[in-house]
């Protein structure tokens, strides 16, 4: 009896790794199949550094070197670490569409192996599989995996910087809690929301260290993540002082979250894959609240197991060592702000404000210092903290303070300024579905009958979003039916500005004679008109609905004269929401 039990054990545990296997290859079909066939989009042309452009684009401004993303981002709203990456991986891998959208299908792929890892370290072996498919799945996470934008690197980032301190904590690796500390340094340059999940990570390492009589060697290593993310607190906080582009929606953008795979409309707007069915929206809402909440309660993290008691005495051995690598964290730390500040900016301008940020390495070590030598004076406002039901619950799960914590600090934050945004929330998701699956693997009988049928929602979402993209115009498909009819000498006047109608990335200024059209609305006033001969073929291409976009097709005929020096309509090739106009000299 006890041999047949063995053995279907571990038929069990190769069923599910066969499953896990399966979702890893799921995972890579969805992301990386046909990464190249939507159109280059507005808020990717952000992030496509080191393209060319025709010299009258002026907005994005040209990115070929890391002082012009630094000098750029003044006036950009997001961080510069995820421009810096891709300017470099553009160098290497070219700039192609399916080259610059690699890096976000990668992490993707990624984060479903390592959502397997985490979860496994405190819940079971199906309820790891079943976490790794619901985000293979996830029909946003899917839509920012095929993507250039930070999100997914975002919530790949805080996977791993998750699961790094969950084994740290365990037991003591100081090469792991430098790998912690770099990662975090890296996810801090990249996007705001980071800091929110970082400060919940520090307060679990707090809350966790409440009962030590020395303080937890792992907040060295925040400190030193900390340091090396000074430089970019400067954009921080200049950029909180800039108006938000956000709508102030918080609650409908937060609920959105609890939906399969952001499938469904919300009250105020629409999500990014949207099927606009309040009925739906309200049941599926309903459903992943319940299942999220019995995963909280539900909570077999072992997070809350007492730590090795090993991990003690190694604390006390490598603590003195940080320091050191605190102090050659600072230095590096004023290289970077030498490099970022090379040039005049209103940061630099700004005298007090400069000198005070540069010194903050230099009083985070101070901090440091004092915190350790002080650490009994707040194990009790800890414990305190920690005996309150609900904040103890919270704060003592890994997963769970790293969802609810941001979210309660972007509440608070939206008081004064709208913060939170629809793609940002794949930044939290992973957090959600590991809750999910363990409140599906806390059903009995359910529990198959919920595991199939979300699993068949999150692929329905899925496809949803493989058709989302198609809603603006396809600039990919205008110009390769444009290109073939293209002679030498022709002239294409585009009046729409590059970074709402990428255009010009088919339409090569070094293969194609692109001109600014008359009347170019995105160009200052004060500018004069570029002037030039016109040949005897002239191309008008513009953008929008037929209705809008004939009038301004008509003003730009007007303005360069086209009807009065005798050029008529020859050719008119229109796609949705798009067309390329012939006007030939008779």
């Amino acid at each position: 009896m006890a041999e047949k039990t063995r053995q279907r054990g571990q038929q069990h545990i190769y069923l599910l790794v066969t499953l896990l296997l399966c979702g890893l290859f799921v995972a890579a079909a969805v992301r990386f199949y046909q990464l190249d066939r939507h159109t280059i989009s507005h808020p990717e042309i952000y992030v496509a550094i080191s393209i060319d452009l025709p010299d009258f684009v002026h907005h994005p401004p040209k990115m070929k070197s890391f002082q012009e993303v630094f000098d750029f981002m003044f006036y950009e709203p997001h961080l510069p670490g995820y421009h810096l990456f891709m300017l470099a991986w553009n160098r290497v891998f070219g700039t192609s569409v399916f080259a610059m959208r690699t890096p976000s299908a990668l992490v993707g792929l990624l984060a479903v192996l390592v959502v397997f890892a985490y979860v496994r370290r405190s819940s079971s072996l199906g309820t790891a599989v079943l976490a790794s498919w619901l985000l293979a799945l996830h029909g946003h996470h899917v839509f920012w995996s095929q993507n250039m934008r930070p999100w997914v690197f975002v919530a790949f980032l805080a996977l791993v910087t998750s699961w790094l301190m969950v084994l740290i904590e365990k037991r003591w690796r100081l090469t792991l809690a430098i790998c912690y500390a770099l990662v975090v340094a890296c996810g801090l340059w990249i996007e705001y929301y980071f800091w929110l999940i970082f400060a919940a990570q520090i307060l679990w390492v707090l809350i966790r260290g409440a009962d030590r009589r020395e303080m937890p060697a792992l907040v060295g290593a925040q400190t030193l993540a900390l340091i090396l993310a000074m430089p970019v607190f400067m954009y921080i906080r200049y950029q909180l002082g800039r108006p938000s582009h956000i709508d102030d929606h918080f609650w409908p953008h937060a609920v959105d979250t609890l939906q399969f795979g952001n499938l469904f409309a919300v009250f105020f707007g629409a999500s990014q894959v949207a099927v606009d069915n309040p009925i739906a929206f309200i049941s599926m809402t309903v459903a992943g609240g319940g299942l999220l909440f019995a995963g909280l309660i539900a909570s077999t993290d072992t997070d809350h197991a007492n730590t090795d008691p090993i991990t003690h005495s190694q604390n006390e051995q490598k603590k003195n060592r940080f320091p050191v690598y605190l102090l050659f964290a600072a230095a590096i730390a004023e290289l970077l702000f030498v490099e970022v500040f090379f040039s005049p900016n209103p940061l630099v301008q700004h005298g007090t404000l400069f000198f005070a940020i540069v010194s903050a390495p230099w009083v985070l070590i101070a901090c440091w210092f004092a915190a350790r030598k002080t650490w009994p004076i707040y194990t009790a406002l800890l414990k305190y903290i920690r005996q309150i039901p609900v904040i103890g619950t919270l704060c003592s799960d890994s997963v769970a303070i790293q969802l609810f914590v941001p979210y309660i600090m972007l509440g608070v934050l939206c008081f004064a300024k709208p913060l939170i945004s629809s793609y940002a929330l794949v930044s939290f998701l992973p957090f959600v579905l590991i809750l999910i699956a363990r409140g599906i693997m806390r059903l009995d009988r359910l529990r198959a009958v919920t595991v199939m049928t979300v699993i068949c929602v999150f692929a329905f979402s899925t496809y949803v979003s493989r058709n989302a993209r198609a809603g603006g115009p396809d600039f990919k498909q205008l110009a390769a039916r444009l290109i073939p009819h293209i002679q030498e000498g022709d002239v294409i006047l585009v009046r729409s500005s590059y970074w709402v109608e990428p255009i010009h990335y088919y339409l090569k200024p070094g293969q194609f004679n692109v001109k600014l059209a008359p009347g170019f609305v995105g160009r200052p006033r004060t500018e004069p008109q570029p002037a030039f001969p016109l040949p005897d073929r002239v191309w008008i291409v513009e953008f929008g609905e037929t209705e809008f976009r004939e009038p301004r097709i008509n003003e730009i005929l007007t303005k360069t004269k086209l009807p009065e020096l005798r050029f008529d309509q020859s050719m008119d090739i229109s796609m949705y929401r798009g067309a390329a106009v012939l006007y030939e000299h008779r």
